[in-house]
């Protein structure tokens, strides 16, 4: 596989067929990402293969919006890089259909550009050293995230395993913890990746920690409440069989 060269700043392929929306969407992006423009899926995953971006942001009232995704997630060189939907509605069911297709995240209605640049910063901080994610699933202990398919389980054994129903920001929660591994992660820090820059009370980040820790049963310990601070992920507590409350 030939190597992937990335532009000094991030690269954002931007997806959209309403040349007014282009344009609102550079001008909201351009002092800090390279942007790259089409308004065709096939105009898209041309541009992709050739120059991949580290982001990609797709109108998902684009015809072929769904058709970008799948085409995406299906190709070896792609599929590791992360999507963005943009949607002209307001609507709860917009965040599932964000994860249905593979996406990491999605913006609802008339966006604000701070809160647009938000969102891709939170995404690509999600992002290792070097630009491009770790192979997934990934794991601890008996912890398996796959990031790809945006899903969690308790592994058991060589085959199969207990899937974890987790809502979308459960699951940065999970992951973002799992990866800062073996250090306290302040609530300030989880409040800027799972609400995405969205002001919430600490007490909404502890509930919210909270009902992550019941859906992980015997791992449960795994997150450690550091008082007064953040919350710290230990690996060891991840290999447990009988978790204690």
């Amino acid at each position: 596989m030939d190597p992937v060269v990335h532009a000094a700043r991030p690269r954002v392929l931007v997806v959209e067929p309403s040349p007014d929306q282009q344009v609102r969407i550079r001008a909201a992006l351009e002092a800090s990402y390279e942007v790259a423009l089409t308004a065709s899926v096939d105009g898209a995953l041309r541009t992709a293969r050739t120059v991949p971006p580290h982001i990609f942001l797709v109108d998902v009232g684009h015809s072929d919006g769904e058709r970008l995704c799948s085409q995406v997630r299906r190709d070896a060189r792609l599929r590791s890089i992360p999507i963005v939907l943009l949607s002209g509605r307001d609507e709860p069911r917009d965040e599932a259909m964000a994860s249905s297709l593979g996406a990491q995240g999605q913006l609802s209605g008339p966006f604000d550009a701070a809160e647009l640049r938000a969102r891709l910063a939170a995404r690509l901080r999600e992002l290792p050293p070097g630009g491009g994610r770790r192979p997934t699933p990934r794991q601890w202990g008996r912890l398996r995230i796959d990031t790809d398919a945006r899903r969690a389980w308790i592994a058991d054994g060589e085959e199969g395993g207990t899937a974890l129903d987790l809502t979308p920001r459960e699951f940065r929660i999970l992951h973002f913890l799992a990866e800062s591994e073996g250090r306290v992660v302040m609530r300030s820090e989880l409040q800027d990746h799972a609400w995405e820059g969205v002001t919430v009370a600490p007490r909404a980040v502890d509930l919210q920690v909270c009902d992550l820790r019941k859906k992980l049963g015997p791992l449960r310990e795994a997150i450690c409440s550091i008082r007064g601070t953040g919350y710290l992920f230990q690996r060891e507590w991840a290999s447990e069989t009988d978790g204690v409350s």
